[in-house]
């Protein structure tokens, strides 16, 4: 699979035409340093991870975090306070002006927020509430900072689980794509499947 990613991926489309692309998310060092090694066999990378090391991305690590460069896969950086890594959280809408501010130096930019996920195999309502009203606010915060004119807030995930707390697996639900944009009226490409998001991520693009 990470050969597949390797040979060809949405970064990689997107680099080789000259596009800037970066993955926003923030690494811890320690866990960067077990992930890169080809050895360690515990922590290996994520699809997104792969696809940065496919055209050589920089990771944004903690010093990332704390110069406003990066976002932390939780949004806030509650985790990171809490093992010690960071002296402050951020809020929602700090975090959206991080990305806000680095669309300034790219054309695509990649967030990639998993606690959904996790959330869901706890089964928990209560953090679950409390992590979608977190989303609201960054998603309000992004949509206030950006551009919707010339800029384009694309949002999908690879699976339900939130939706449903009723199972600790993840579901079968249809996922939703939600494209956000003031001049963007219609794109002729009808998502079914992972595969089609590439292609509307590139019709997005090339509309310019």
């Amino acid at each position: 699979m990470k050969n597949i990613i390797n040979r060809t991926n949405i970064f990689k489309s997107l680099y080789e035409k000259g596009f800037k692309v970066s993955n926003v998310n923030v690494y811890r060092d320690d866990y960067l340093k077990m992930m890169l090694d080809i050895n360690n066999r515990k922590i290996r990378p994520s699809v997104t991870s792969v696809m940065s090391m496919s055209i050589k991305l920089k990771f944004r690590c903690i010093r990332e975090f704390n110069q406003g460069l990066g976002v932390y896969h939780d949004i806030t950086g509650e985790k990171l306070f809490e093992e010690g890594y960071i002296n402050n959280m951020i809020s929602e809408k700090q975090a959206a002006k991080v990305v806000s501010d680095l669309l300034e130096n790219h054309d695509v930019l990649l967030f990639e927020h998993f606690m959904c996920d996790i959330i869901g195999h706890k089964k928990d309502m209560k953090l679950a509430l409390s992590e979608l009203e977190k989303i609201d606010n960054f998603l309000g915060g992004l949509i206030n900072f950006i551009d919707l004119k010339n800029n384009v807030i694309f949002i999908t995930s690879d699976h339900g689980n939130i939706e449903d707390l009723s199972v600790k697996t993840h579901t079968n639900n249809l996922v939703p794509t939600i494209i956000i944009n003031e001049t963007m009226k219609k794109c002729d490409i009808k998502i079914t499947n992972l595969c089609d998001i590439e292609k509307v991520i590139k019709y997005i693009v090339n509309k310019g």
